[in-house]
């Protein structure tokens, strides 16, 4: 079997499965469906990656292309993280994630739904989450019966907080067509007020079954030593050992502590000795709004986003093309919830009449004067947003579509599967460091690139120590705020999400670290021919692929 065949077929089959996912990538044909959690659908899935894994290793490897390696370096990745996590340790058992799963696809969903159709397959999809409650709820309750369970933070945040919330989310969507002027007929709209009142009925019921039973019954749940380096090493494709990242993360920190006082005394009227006297005028300093009223909220981060943009351009930074200028920005849609102060919507890659969004809430106090730059450019321009309009506006230069599996963040986080949010966070985080180097900040909004970046390293720092028993919960809550400056209360939100989604925060500071070392790679390579605009290109073009594999594929026959 040709690897061609081989993508073909494990793509098809991996989209049957993960439906969803499907919709994110713009393929329409998938919208009113929902994935199948039953233990012959699990059994499919896995008789998938085990035929893929083998058809991959029959492969003559040295006639493969740098590109077709690609390929199969990510498929390769794919198949065993499923073949172990699900396969071997079972952990669909506890993946209370997936309780979500269908809330936040409908989340994404309904932000592109323009018309009557595509609202019928969000009601054909809402239609079918009670019989998916109904098989999460099975699987859960196997991995109960047989003494495991989630971490209780978890279980207690989806079951406690956003579980009632999506319960009442239902209540009043079946409004949504009507209040965005889309005309449903009579018994499209009795379909999805049927659907939604279901739904809604289903997700109280299921999040009953996480209070009352799991929640008791729950723990503490790290990944341990060996799981935790298994995943580094598979999932990330970071060569490093956990104890050397460690060391890597901490030897930045202390760098960037240094940093964060010599920046606050370079201002005229501020002189500080200690790294937490820095801080504290940081956080002193977030405490002023971007903008004087709500309304003026949305225009700011617009002229943010033009400010980079003609940067951009005048450093010679990108070859940017007219999608630079594609990016929408727009408060979140009324039935879009659970957001902070600002998100991106990625352009869905297949879906050339999609849109990359800049969503923003317009409530003044949400957005700090001294942050907005910083967080504009890693969700919008050069950032996020640049790279998904690149990948769908670029589709002569595009790679093959298996390597966009695991994309959007709900995705990952369902599955639990980080490897190509080591390059998309990576490459957001690596966006901020640019516009640093190339001297785009005030000495303000420096400040809070310098306390971003000890936060990325702060994280790395605590959730490798935690996940491989060097730190306790309390312990890394203690790290966080008094070495890095966290208010207590984000501190003790920042455990939860480790334990939550283990090696995820990991992936700011290494996708960064290793995008600039890929960058030197080339640099020393090319010598004076070596071009940051082509570099930028090249590495758009090879897609979300993790850096440390693209610096071991580049490095074996190219200098591009």
């Amino acid at each position: 079997m040709s690897l061609a065949e081989i993508r073909d077929r494990f793509l098809a089959g991996h989209l049957s499965h993960w439906p969803g996912e499907a919709s994110t990538l713009g393929l329409r044909q998938y919208d009113g469906q929902l994935e199948d959690l039953s233990s012959e659908a699990i059994g499919d899935e896995l008789d998938l990656h085990r035929d893929t894994r083998q058809a991959l290793t029959g492969l003559d490897a040295d006639s493969l292309s740098i590109e077709d390696r690609l390929d199969v370096t990510m498929m390769s990745a794919l198949n065993d993280f499923v073949l172990h996590v699900v396969g071997d340790h079972r952990d669909h058992l506890i993946n209370i994630e997936m309780s979500l799963h269908p809330y936040l696809m409908l989340q994404l969903q309904q932000r592109v739904a323009h018309d009557a159709e595509r609202w019928e397959s969000i009601s054909e999809r809402i239609g079918q989450i009670p019989r998916y409650l109904a098989q999460q709820q099975a699987l859960l309750a196997e991995g109960l019966e047989a003494g495991r369970t989630p971490d209780i933070d978890a279980v207690s945040f989806i079951g406690g907080d956003q579980i009632p919330h999506v319960s009442k989310f239902f209540a009043g969507f079946a409004d949504q067509p009507a209040s965005r002027g889309i005309a449903l007929d009579r018994q499209a709209l009795q379909s999805l007020r049927a659907s939604c009142l279901n739904a809604g009925i289903a997700y109280a019921e299921h999040g009953a079954f996480l209070r009352d039973h799991l929640c008791p019954a729950a723990s503490i749940r790290t990944l341990g030593p060996d799981e935790y380096a298994w995943r580094l090493r598979t999932t990330l494709g970071v060569a490093a050992s956990p104890d050397e990242i460690i060391e890597r993360a901490s030897e930045i920190l202390d760098q960037l502590c240094e940093r964060m006082v010599e920046g606050v005394n370079a201002l005229n009227d501020r002189s500080v000795d200690s790294v937490s006297d820095a801080l504290a005028l940081v956080m002193e300093e977030k405490k002023r709004p971007l903008t004087q009223r709500d309304d003026q909220v949305i225009a700011a981060y617009r002229d943010i986003h033009d400010r980079v943009r003609d940067h951009l351009r005048d450093q010679q930074l990108f070859h940017l093309g007219p999608e630079v200028d594609t990016l929408g920005f727009a408060p979140p849609p009324p039935a879009f919830t659970q957001l902070g102060a600002v998100t991106n919507v990625a352009a869905p890659l297949l879906d050339p009449e999609g849109q990359a969004w800049f969503l923003i809430q317009p409530d003044r106090d949400s957005h700090a004067a001294i942050q907005a730059a910083p967080l504009s450019i890693h969700e919008g321009i050069p950032g996020h947003g640049l790279q998904s309009m690149w990948w769908q506006a670029n589709r002569a230069k595009r790679p093959s579509t298996v390597r966009f599996l695991g994309v959007p963040d709900d995705v990952a986080f369902a599955r639990q599967y980080f490897g190509a949010m080591m390059n998309i966070e990576g490459w957001a985080t690596y966006a901020e460091v640019l516009m640093g180097e190339s001297g785009f900040y005030t000495p303000l909004e420096s400040l809070w690139e310098t306390w971003c970046k000890m936060a990325h390293a702060s994280r790395v720092v605590v959730d490798a120590s935690l996940h491989t028993d060097r730190m306790t919960v309390a312990q890394g809550e203690d790290y966080l705020a008094e070495r890095a400056g966290w208010p207590r209360e984000w501190a003790a939100g920042e455990l939860k999400r480790y334990r939550r989604i283990p090696l995820q925060a990991s992936c700011y500071l290494l996708g960064r670290l290793e995008i600039l070392d890929l960058r030197d790679q080339c640099r020393a390579a090319q010598g004076a021919d070596f071009s940051l605009p082509d570099f930028h290109e090249s590495f758009f073009a090879a897609g979300p692929v993790a850096a440390g594999h693209l610096k071991r594929a580049w490095a074996e026959g190219t200098k591009s």
